[in-house]
């Protein structure tokens, strides 16, 4: 049987033992490390459950929706229909050390559930309208789905990857008069999105684009670079800093470091290699 050693923390340098909460302080660099807490969203068909199906297993997916299609010849996967929001509680409670990995799909999915709850309905409009529900019932709505969705995250404090899918929203096209330039986001309402953009370490959009290759080739006397298309499409996530689109990825820069804004054909793999 390995020896277990216990691990201790240190105390910061900075620190001297005063008995106020200050004792509490450690050097940033032995922060223990966690799960991922990360965010997939993009429009229909562009990979976003694949992807993150490609997380280690055993890996539980939970659908407020049945899109289990595009992964069920992957193995080591559980999913788990969830019927009602106060599930998400229980799924907490039960969890333990029983998987690497937990994906919602969808966060919409989860938000509409808990507003067809507060207002008794069987179910939601296909078109949503600010109209279809009173102001306090809106606000309870971005509270309930804020505190679902931190008890999941906070898996990752128990070295869980925990991974929400969101269908693609464009803010800019409801008139909002605070936004100044067009906003692309995870389809849930502007606080709840905002809220969610923060508490996930690495914010990402699935796309498709056509595949290019590039080629030497000689105009006139000097060589240069042309950039020929193929026809076939390529899966991207898009994961660098954009002016419209709310991506981003926590990770330890080095001084002069150029990393790309978009990984192709993604895997938990790629992911982990550019964190």
């Amino acid at each position: 049987m390995p020896k277990i050693t216990k691990q201790t923390t240190k105390t910061s340098k900075h620190i001297r033992k005063t008995g106020s909460v200050l004792d509490n302080a450690i050097p940033i660099e032995d922060m223990p490390d966690t799960g991922i807490k990360m965010c997939s969203y993009g429009r229909g068909k562009t990979g976003k459950t694949t992807l993150t199906c490609s997380f280690p297993k055993p890996l539980l997916l939970i659908g407020t929706e049945d899109g289990t299609k595009s992964v069920k010849s992957l193995k080591g996967i559980d999913f788990l229909r969830l019927n009602h929001s106060s599930q998400i509680d229980e799924i907490v409670e039960a969890i333990a050390e029983t998987y690497k990995t937990l994906v919602l799909d969808t966060g919409g999915g989860l938000q509409d559930m808990i507003l067809k709850e507060i207002l008794g309905l069987d179910d939601i409009p296909m078109e949503k309208s600010w109209g279809m529900a009173a102001r306090d019932q809106w606000q309870s709505c971005g509270v309930q789905t804020k505190e679902r969705l931190s008890a999941l995250l906070n898996l990752a404090d128990r070295g869980i990857n925990v991974v929400i899918i969101a269908h693609e929203r464009n803010f800019s096209d409801e008139g909002s008069s605070d936004l100044l330039v067009p906003t692309v986001g995870a389809a849930l309402t502007p606080s709840t999105a905002g809220w969610l953009n923060g508490a996930c370490d690495y914010l990402c959009q699935t796309f498709l684009r056509e595949k290019t290759i590039s080629k030497k080739a000689m105009v006139g006397k000097k060589e240069t670079m042309m950039i020929s298309r193929t026809g076939k499409t390529e899966y991207c996530l898009r994961v660098g800093p954009h002016p419209v689109y709310m991506t981003g990825f926590r990770r330890v820069h080095t001084k002069g470091e150029i990393i790309s804004d978009v990984i192709v054909d993604p895997d938990y793999d790629k992911i982990i290699k550019m964190i």
